[in-house]
């Protein structure tokens, strides 16, 4: 085992930390620092490579792994955070979310839902298990984790450029024993496709975007010390 192998594991232990609490600064608490996040941590990633993931194959592990989107990327069109982005189905979850934490706001955890939208789609594209293994729910985490290595077995890469995000809206939203729960619809054009061993488009398409529309499911127990609201579900129902 090389000396710097447990280095490593430190290091990305620390800047896994500090990505997952500055989501969580943007998923529900207002601050003042409501900007994109990619904009407030891209100089610490252009300082320093990422960490790389330590699951992948040999080939793998020798590039870097970019966990954040490029500023060039960060400039894409978002859509504009205001209370038409509530359904109106969810407006009683969220007023007693609201009522629980007095710190949350509708507009913040929208902006860092959608933040965190681009940065997991990011993340599983490449690869990265350690990093995603902060952001979801044991459960989902284990799907991801399980389609990764099937991906990996087979040789296959995976790229996904979200070129616009065209809509992020609240569409459902409860409280239950403490636990919040909330689910955001997003529409997206992205582009999205899976190379072979041989570097051969087997899926998608490299070149035409296409318009997608997810419900995403965010999770944070408000009595809970962990600040982090964690993802449970990538294909809900309203």
């Amino acid at each position: 085992m090389e000396p710097t192998f447990y280095a490593d594991i430190l290091f990305f232990a620390v800047i896994a930390g500090f990505i997952a609490y500055r989501l969580y600064s943007v998923l529900g608490r207002k601050d003042g620092t409501e900007q994109n996040i990619t904009h407030r941590v891209k100089e610490m990633w252009e300082a320093k490579a990422a960490p790389k993931d330590m699951s992948a194959t040999p080939e793998q592990k020798n590039n870097v792994v970019a966990l954040l989107p490029s500023p060039a990327r960060a400039k894409r069109p978002m859509p504009e955070i205001s209370h038409k982005n509530v359904a109106d189905a969810a407006k009683a979850g969220v007023a007693a979310i609201t009522e629980k934490d007095r710190t949350f706001t509708t507009e913040h955890f929208l902006a860092g839902a959608q933040s965190a939208y681009d940065i997991i789609l990011t993340a599983f594209a490449e690869g990265n298990k350690p990093y995603l293994k902060t952001l979801l729910d044991p459960v989902l985490y284990g799907e991801f984790e399980g389609t990764i290595d099937n991906r990996f077995a087979a040789g296959e890469t995976m790229s996904t450029s979200l070129v616009a995000l065209v809509r992020a809206e609240i569409v459902a939203a409860k409280l239950e024993n403490s636990v919040a729960t909330i689910t955001v619809a997003f529409e997206s054009e992205q582009i999205s496709f899976t190379k072979n061993s041989a570097g051969e488009v087997i899926s998608g398409n490299p070149t035409v975007s296409e318009r997608l529309y997810d419900k995403w499911v965010f999770e944070r127990n408000l009595n809970n010390r962990n600040p982090v609201w964690l993802l449970t579900d990538t294909d809900a129902t309203e």
